[in-house]
């Protein structure tokens, strides 16, 4: 998408939600290997582009300020959430099916 003209804010914010889902497909079984940098740096370099589109910003504007006045929230961090719910469920589950077999 350009910067100048084109889809309005909620369109590229539709886009970029897009995006960010197919990113964290599956990510509670590859969420231990953000514990190193460079991963995370390779899934900050898209999420920053598509940051810069929705928010209709510039290269030399700073990753975590993109992200800001995008809404977005940093991958990394979704991902933690995402596989502290998947463990949270995991657990109730296996507690649920314990209490079945009593």
């Amino acid at each position: 998408m350009l910067n100048v003209g084109g889809a309005f804010h909620n369109k590229r914010k539709i886009f970029g939600a897009i995006v960010y889902n197919q990113t964290l497909y599956a990510a509670s079984i590859w969420a231990h290997a953000l514990e190193f940098d460079m991963n995370k740096t390779t899934l900050r370099k898209p999420q920053r582009i598509i940051a810069q589109r929705i928010a209709i910003g510039y290269r030399m504007v700073f990753t975590q300020a993109i992200l800001v006045v995008a809404g977005i929230i940093s991958v990394h961090l979704m991902d933690l959430e995402r596989l502290k719910s998947h463990k949270d469920r995991t657990r109730k589950d296996t507690l649920r099916e314990k209490s079945f077999t009593k």
